[in-house]
Formats: structure tokens, C-alpha cells, sequence
């Protein structure tokens, strides 16, 4: 009988991974469920339920599932990367990379525990540490082209770009897969003065993704010869602020990196007769937010980027947020607000004149408009950042009297417009450009 039984779940088992692996995901959840009644710490069906967890976005319970796997299977290491890939989703970044380490412990020869590790380190700004890691990825996993092109960016901060070069190569060769990276690897090649290269593989990344999740356009225009949007995409803010979110907050305060928030709150506090209805133009985790609380009677957030905004939520300083874009967002509340901040969200538009026709829409008469900006060389242009991560980031630069011309012909005067040191980047000040506006129709 107990025969019959083992039997009985090992076919569910089969069912249950044949659905899984061809994308049914309720089939082989309620398949794996089932067995779990029966058999409560399965290791492979506890495993299995947290991948699907972790695929849907519930890395709360995929930690829960992964942590029963490893505990009725702590020689597994696929369990323990797994573990680590929802904790890291997570935030919980000091657990994430424990589990990985583990991992190399139970199996030195786990090449997705090696990268992942790598990524990870990486991330933290710990590249002494990922570049082992990744290097033991590619070694072991010769086709990891993220690996082996995460690899390279640490090679080419080092000053080893004929390393670098001979990296970048070899993941090359793999351009022809499906899933090739040709966005990162063109990044890579035009930061390595290889425009040619660069352009190749980002224009091929932008005909397989015209909606250019990647942000490829931007690079291509700072390569020069090709026109830049008026604002960075959507689709890649969407995809650079969901992968920032679980870290961003964890490395701001750790770091002391960014001081964005900071000039927008002291500016605003400058300006502010008293309790204000402010609205946070691209809120992200609420940083901002976080700061002005005690000037606002009301304080609404917008923001395209859900991660960022569970972050912000998770803050506890709006009365109310909105996902959505904030142009439209701003057109939609007409004599909305007293006051509107903004730090770090309008370098992400080059053509300002639809942001302060939206801003002058939502303000109330006499308003305020404080917000941050990086500083053109040119006073009456704008333009894409340069390919120091800049472009890279979906960032445009823009000039005073650019910005003073746009926010005169959308009813704006200048309080202030003064150049600041907005952040840090490897340990060096990096310029922005910090405005007030008041609203005069």
C-alpha cells in the first residue's frame, strides 16, 4: 500500500513538472499542493511551489516553500540559489547572499550559485568580491553571456580593457540566441570606445524590442548619429526602477550616495508658507515623501514603477498613491496642489515643455514647482546624457535658460535655479542642477 502510495506521487510529481515546465502554472500549483497535503515536507514539491510563487511575484510565500525544501533537503544546493533569488526579491540582500554561499559550499561546481553570488556582490558595489564569482560563473557555465558581460563591466572599471575586449568577444558569439543580450553587450562595447560594435548590437536589441525596455536609444543618440526621444521610455523606467527598488533605499542610506531628496526638502521648506497639498512627481520608495510629511496637510505620490511604489507605501508618509505616468497624472487634477517635488524624475525627459504645461495644469495659483535637473554645458539646449552612465541610465542634461525659457512660456517664474552636488559616483560629486518654480497664472 505504502508502495502504491510513493508510486501514486511520483506520477503526480511528473504531471505536475510537465506543467510546470510548459508554463501551466495552476495545473501544477494545485497538483503540488495535493502532495503536500499528503506528504507536508516534500522537498521537490515544496521546491517546485516556491518557483511558481517566485515567478508570480510572491516572494513572501516563495521564501516560505523554499526555506521547507532545504530544511527536508539541505544537500540540495539548486535550493538554497533558489532561496537566495527570493530573498534578494525581497531586500533581504545579507540572507540572499548567505544562501548562495551555501550553496558554493554544498556544490563549489553550481555555476548559478557563482553568478547569482556575483550579481548580487555587484550590485552592492562589493566588485572585488563578484568578480570571482562571475569569473567561476563563466568557467563553469561557459554560455552565461550576463554573467561573462557583468565580468567585463568590472574589467573595464579596472582599466583592463583589452580584457575586457577579449570578454565581450566571446559573448558575442552568442548573439544568434533568442535571449541574447545584445542591449547590455552594446552598452558595454560603446563604454569600451567601440561605436561600431555599440551600434550593431543595440540597434539589434531595439528591432527586438521596439517599445526599448533596454533604453537603448539613448545610447544610440550619445554615439551620435541618431536622434534622440523626447523622453526616456516608459517600458525601460518601468524595467530600471522595478530592479532598483528592493536595493535602492538599502544603498542610499548605507551609501550617503545620493542627495537628490535632500535639495528638493530643503528647497521646499525654503518656499513653504505652511501646511501645503503637495504632490511627489515620480515618488519612488518615498524619499522624498519621507522628508516633507510635516509640510503637507496632504501628500499624494505618482509614480510609474509599482515595485517603487510598494516601497513607498510601505514608507507610511502619503495619504494617497497613483501608478501612473505623471504627465497625464497632472493634466487629470487640474488646481490640484500647492506645491510639487520632484528629485531625479524629470532627468528622464529631454523635452520639458509637456512636464511644465502638465505642472502649471495641477498647480494652484502661486504654486511651487521644486525639482532636480543634471546641467547642460550648452545654456540653451538640452540634450542625452554622456556614456558615463548617464545615457546608460535614461538620463538628458539641460541648460539654465533652456529650462527658464520653457517654464516662462508655461507660466512659470524662477525663484532659484543653482547648481549643487546632487550625488556621488565612485566617491566622486556629480552636478545637478536644483530649481524652484512659481506658478503666476
Amino acid at each position: 500500500m505504502q508502495q502504491n502510495k510513493q508510486l501514486s506521487i511520483e506520477q503526480a510529481l511528473a504531471l505536475a513538472t510537465e506543467h510546470l515546465k510548459a508554463g501551466r502554472l495552476p495545473d501544477a500549483e494545485k497538483i503540488y499542493r495535493a502532495i503536500l497535503q499528503a506528504q507536508p515536507a516534500h522537498a521537490l514539491a515544496n521546491h517546485n511551489l516556491g518557483l511558481i510563487a517566485h515567478r508570480v511575484g510572491r516572494n513572501d510565500v516563495a521564501v516560505e516553500l523554499f526555506a521547507k525544501a532545504v530544511a527536508a533537503s539541505p544537500a540540495t544546493s539548486a535550493f538554497h540559489v533558489n532561496l537566495g533569488q527570493a530573498q534578494r526579491a525581497l531586500g533581504r540582500l545579507d540572507d540572499a547572499i548567505a544562501s548562495y554561499r551555501r550553496a558554493i559550499a554544498i556544490n563549489p561546481n553550481d555555476a548559478f550559485a557563482h553568478s547569482n553570488l556575483g550579481h548580487l556582490l555587484l550590485a552592492e558595489r562589493r566588485p572585488a568580491e563578484a568578480a570571482p564569482a562571475l569569473l567561476r560563473g563563466v568557467e563553469l557555465k561557459p554560455d552565461d553571456f550576463e554573467a561573462r558581460l557583468a565580468y567585463t563591466q568590472i574589467l573595464l572599471n579596472d582599466g583592463r580593457r583589452d580584457e575586457a575586449l577579449a570578454q565581450l568577444e566571446t559573448a558575442a558569439k552568442y548573439a544568434n540566441r533568442p535571449n541574447f543580450n545584445n542591449a547590455t553587450l552594446g552598452k558595454i562595447y560603446a563604454r569600451a570606445g567601440e561605436p561600431e560594435k555599440a551600434r550593431t548590437h543595440l540597434a539589434a536589441a531595439l528591432k527586438k524590442d521596439p517599445a526599448d525596455a533596454e533604453g537603448c536609444a539613448l545610447v544610440l543618440a550619445a554615439l551620435g548619429g541618431a536622434e534622440a526621444p523626447e523622453r526616456a521610455s516608459d517600458a525601460y523606467l518601468k524595467k530600471l526602477y522595478a530592479e532598483r527598488a528592493g536595493e535602492w533605499e538599502r544603498n542610499v542610506e548605507r551609501d550617503h550616495n545620493y542627495r537628490g531628496m535632500t535639495l528638493v526638502e530643503t528647497e521646499l521648506r525654503r518656499l513653504a508658507p505652511g501646511r501645503l497639498r503637495i504632490l511627489d512627481a515620480g515618488c519612488g520608495t518615498g524619499l522624498v515623501g519621507k522628508r516633507v510629511r510635516d509640510l503637507a496637510a496632504e501628500l499624494h505620490g505618482v509614480d510609474l514603477s509599482q515595485p517603487m511604489l510598494l516601497q513607498a507605501q510601505a514608507a507610511g508618509a502619503y495619504d494617497r498613491l497613483f501608478e501612473g505616468d505623471l504627465i497625464e497624472f497632472m493634466r487629470m487634477n487640474p488646481a490640484s496642489y500647492d506645491a510639487i517635488a520632484s528629485a531625479a524624475t524629470l532627468i528622464h525627459f529631454g523635452e520639458l515643455g509637456p512636464v511644465f504645461q502638465a505642472a502649471s495644469a495641477t498647480l494652484k495659483p502661486g504654486g511651487v514647482f521644486v525639482f532636480t535637473l543634471f546641467p547642460h554645458a550648452d545654456p540653451a539646449a538640452f540634450g542625452v546624457g554622456s556614456l558615463r552612465g548617464f545615457a546608460e541610465g535614461g538620463c538628458y542634461f539641460h541648460g539654465k535658460d533652456y529650462v527658464a525659457g520653457r517654464a516662462s512660456a508655461a507660466g512659470f517664474e524662477v525663484l532659484r535655479m543653482a547648481e549643487e552636488v546632487h550625488e556621488f559616483t565612485d566617491g566622486k560629486p556629480v552636478t545637478g542642477l536644483v530649481v524652484s518654480l512659481r506658478h503666476t497664472v
